[in-house]
């Protein structure tokens, strides 16, 4: 059901790419993010949908870049690709957990977010309501004893829903997202270590993303 949702809105997305030239503003915002996994058998300790706290792991800070994109040189009317989205890079907020109930580790990483295709629905010089989708891609990891210092790399197909505002320069946003990993869930090895590894119940980054942002309208 979760799949088909996810095609679903893609298409949705997709249908309306090509119709007309984007007059979404350019903006550089500074954005946080809170995590809430759709399933956790690896720590308590972290959000799930079903029980989002914001104090809890996972939470990010960075930047983002929201726009009309050009795919290749040719305009719009010339039958270039173009699509209003974003990109990004956001960093985990590093937080303590206990891992598996019985060792103490603090969990780590990044999120790179990329939009492949979108519109913006208003069309507004002020109001915007984005439907996109694109992908994120990371890793978060776990340092702690030698035992728990592993990573978990992760790339996941998402769908977003962005209303922003622009005053003047300054931009203000909110997205909603969900992400659908489709990688390898088993944690690995961090760095060059030969020392005995703790078994590690599987990770998967699949989940609701909520995000708030401020920043700089450039044009």
């Amino acid at each position: 059901m979760k799949v088909i949702l996810l095609i679903s809105l893609m298409f949705i997305s997709y249908s309306g790419l090509n119709q007309t030239k984007s007059k979404l503003n350019t903006s550089l915002d500074f954005i946080m993010m809170t995590k809430a996994l759709n399933k956790n058998d690896f720590s308590n300790d972290l959000k799930v949908i079903s029980s989002m706290k914001l104090s809890q792991p996972l939470n990010y800070a960075g930047i983002t870049l929201t726009s009309g994109f050009v795919a290749n040189r040719r305009s719009s009317s010339e039958g270039g690709y173009r699509f209003d989205g974003y990109i990004e890079y956001l960093q985990v907020i590093p937080q303590r957990i206990m891992i598996q109930d019985s060792i103490e580790g603090k969990i780590n990483g990044f999120n790179f977010g990329v939009t492949l295709g979108g519109i913006d629905l208003l069309k507004s010089k002020k109001f915007d309501l984005i439907t996109c989708f694109g992908f994120n891609t990371g890793r978060v990891w776990i340092n702690g004893t030698d035992i728990v210092k592993q990573k978990n790399p992760y790339f996941a197909p998402m769908i977003a829903i962005i209303p922003r505002v622009c005053i003047g320069r300054i931009s203000i946003q909110m997205r909603c997202a969900y992400d659908y990993d489709i990688s390898n869930k088993n944690w690995k090895r961090k760095g060059f270590s030969d020392s005995e590894l703790m078994e590690l119940k599987k990770f998967s980054y699949q989940g609701l993303n909520m995000s708030m942002g401020i920043g700089y309208v450039l044009k």
